[in-house]
C-alpha cells in the first residue's frame, strides 16, 4: 500500500457497515483503523472516554465547531451532537487507512473536503428482506423498523455518487473485497 486513504463506509442503518469496519480493523490491524468520534451524550455503563466515543461538553464540541475542527459532525434528534475532528483522521493517516461510517449524504459533503485521491466511499447494501430481518434481530419496533426501510431507500439515491458500490451479505467477503480495493 503506498498511500494511506481514508475509507468510508455508507449505506442503509442494519447493512452491516460498522461489523465489517470491526472486522477489517481487528484482521488487518497494521493497515486498518477506525477513528473515535465525539459526542455530547453521557457516557454509557462499560465505555471509556477516548476509546468508544471522546465524551465533550455542549460547549466543548460548540467550540470545535467555531474553530473548524470538525471534518463532520451532526444533531441527532435526541438531541445529542456526534463528530469526526480532522486531528483524528490525520492522526491515523500516518500510519493505517482511516474508516468512517457514516451517512451518505455527510459522506459526500466531507470528501470535498479532503484531497480527492485520499478517500474511498464505498456504499454498502443488502435486500431488503435481508434488512428487514437484521432490524427486527436488533429488537427494533415496528415503527423504527419501517422509518428504517423508508430511510435505507432515500440514502440508496447516494449509491451512484460513491466509488464502490457493494452488497454486504457476507461481512468477511465484503471486507476481504474492501480490502483488495485499498
Amino acid at each position: 500500500m503506498s498511500e494511506h486513504k481514508v475509507i468510508i463506509l455508507v449505506g442503509p442503518g442494519g447493512v452491516g457497515k460498522s461489523t465489517i469496519s470491526q472486522y477489517l480493523c481487528s484482521h488487518f490491524p497494521d493497515e486498518f483503523q477506525e477513528t473515535v468520534s465525539c459526542t455530547t451524550r453521557t457516557i454509557r455503563k462499560g465505555e471509556v472516554d477516548g476509546v468508544h466515543y471522546h465524551f465533550i461538553s455542549e460547549s466543548e464540541f460548540a467550540e470545535k465547531i467555531k474553530n473548524n475542527e470538525f471534518l463532520e459532525y451532526n444533531l441527532f434528534p435526541n438531541g445529542n451532537m456526534y463528530g469526526t475532528l480532522f486531528s483524528e483522521v490525520y492522526k491515523i493517516l500516518k500510519t493505517k487507512n482511516c474508516i468512517l461510517v457514516i451517512d451518505p449524504f455527510t459522506a459526500m459533503e466531507m470528501k470535498s473536503k479532503m484531497p480527492n485521491n485520499k478517500v474511498i466511499t464505498i456504499f454498502l447494501d443488502i435486500d431488503d428482506d435481508i434488512l428487514l430481518s437484521r432490524l427486527k434481530k436488533r429488537g427494533d419496533d415496528e415503527s423504527t423498523i419501517m422509518q428504517r426501510i423508508l430511510i435505507a431507500h432515500e440514502e440508496r439515491n447516494a449509491k451512484g455518487k460513491c466509488d464502490y458500490a457493494l452488497m454486504a451479505e457476507n461481512v468477511e467477503k465484503t471486507a476481504n473485497i474492501i480490502h483488495f480495493l485499498v
